[in-house]
């Protein structure tokens, strides 16, 4: 564990030191999140940005668009975000979490950090813990499934430079908790299973996973398909593995759901709550205005689905697995990177196959576990489709970032089927290298 966290630090400042642009993974209007966090305040739709966010954005620049350099009397909301105004909205626990963690180092640091003594340069280091818990998540729900420890070590250093994993944890975006949440759910439910942990740890884990962002129930609804697997296991009778009662796995099931609906919609009744009680202001009621005048805001309205947009090839595959990436940061759109970022992709993808194909050379357990995850991976996006339709009425674009709390069960998943043969862990350990050497490498092309 002490090794890849030092793989996991390195590559976390390295990536931090080089890539300073606003990604265009909505990081503008997060880092006015997050700078407002750090003072426990709310940010809403609707509010203008810190000015501490204007320095922010015009010290560093954006990816995707140029904004105004750092001149007095250029600092005009209006130039870096939609109508000058914060145009969309995330649950708050991730900034409320890293924001004023990142403001106390940057208080009590020795040095100041660049740009400009930068709380978002420490709120993006930060990424790195909560890749680095997942990790360690993943390490332990090997361990209970009794996958070597060594393999799930050389298929996390393969996982955590991959495209999207990357940029999720070197950015300011809740989706840096999504590794750390999914290997969470796994493990609660693993535990759970083993009778090492009561039923309210899934429940916790669960909503925790779903609270911090929306996406990050697919990891649930892998451990739920897993656990539907188990309870028909112990239905038709699997010999030579303890099972529980099939009503102890009904009940699992139910407060995992339970967890997960509470943590998705508990924020927008708290915000409604503290809307009422005064504690946050109403929105600015100019922001109808605004978004309709920005061009981009709304191009995801739609009136009516089509059967291509649910299960088309732009929606169900994305997710298996969750490697590429929408908007790679420019310092990492490199050839040698993308090739070998395809060559996991299709690494992650082959234990998936393999375990249902070969099931009986494995355990049960992994048997049952891939199959989880492939029918999750596959039908979750349909899933969010429908709910951001009827939510919302918008189709908004299923992309690999979005399944990031799901590649833990692959990297366990991919651990073992590369323990069957020595040159399977030949393989794994040498993609692994090669996967983090280019990742960490292409920062100084």
């Amino acid at each position: 564990m002490v090794v890849l966290a030092l793989l996991v630090g390195v590559l976390t400042i390295v990536t931090v030191r080089h890539v300073t642009a606003v990604s265009r993974i909505d990081e503008r209007e997060h880092i006015d999140f997050l700078v407002k966090a750090a003072h426990f305040q709310l940010d809403q739709e609707g509010d203008r940005p810190a000015r501490e966010t204007l320095t922010e954005l015009c010290t560093r620049g954006s990816e995707y668009f140029p904004f105004p350099p750092c001149r007095p009397g250029t600092q005009e909301a209006g130039k870096y975000l939609p109508g000058g105004v914060i145009t969309i909205s995330d649950p708050a626990p991730y900034f409320f979490i890293t924001g004023p963690v990142a403001r106390v180092l940057q208080a009590i640091s020795p040095k100041a950090l660049p740009p400009r003594d930068s709380l978002v340069t420490w709120a993006r280091l930060l990424g790195g813990l909560w890749l680095l818990l997942g990790c360690y998540f993943t390490i332990v729900a090997g361990d209970l499934l009794g996958v070597r420890r060594y393999l799930v070590f050389w298929a996390l250093v393969l996982a955590i430079g991959t495209p999207a994993l990357l940029h999720a944890t070197t950015i300011v975006n809740p989706d840096a908790t999504a590794f750390a949440a999914g290997a969470g759910v796994l493990l609660a439910a693993l535990a759970w299973e083993q009778r090492r942990v009561g039923l309210w740890v899934l429940a916790v884990a669960a909503f925790a996973a779903a609270a911090l962002k929306l996406p990050n129930t697919v990891g649930i609804l892998i451990v739920v398909a897993f656990l539907v697997g188990r309870a028909l296991c112990r239905r038709l009778g699997t010999r030579g593995e303890e099972l529980r009662p099939i009503w102890d796995y009904v009940k699992a099931i139910a407060l995992l759901m339970v967890g997960a609906v509470i943590g998705v919609r508990y924020w927008h009744y708290l915000f409604d709550f503290l809307r009422n009680h005064h504690v946050v202001g109403a929105p600015d009621t100019n922001l109808a205005t605004n978004r309709t005048a920005e061009s981009d805001i709304n191009i995801y309205q739609v009136h009516s689905l089509s059967a291509d947009e649910l299960f088309g090839t732009g929606t169900v595959p994305p997710l298996l697995p969750p490697v590429d990436d929408i908007a790679p940061p420019i310092a990492r759109q490199q050839g040698i990177y993308e090739a070998v970022a395809t060559l996991a992709r299709y690494l992650f993808v082959v234990p998936v196959l393999a375990l249902l194909i070969a099931g009986r050379r494995f355990q049960r357990t992994l048997n049952v576990l891939s199959i989880g995850a492939l029918v999750a991976l596959l039908v979750t996006p349909i899933l969010w489709i429908l709910y951001w339709y009827y939510v919302s009425g918008t189709n908004d674009h299923i992309i690999p970032r979005y399944g990031l709390s799901g590649f833990p069960v692959l990297v366990v998943l991919l651990a073992a089927a590369a323990g069957r043969g020595r040159i399977g862990a030949w393989v794994l350990g040498v993609a692994g290298v090669t996967m983090y050497l280019a990742a960490l490498l292409t920062n100084f092309v």
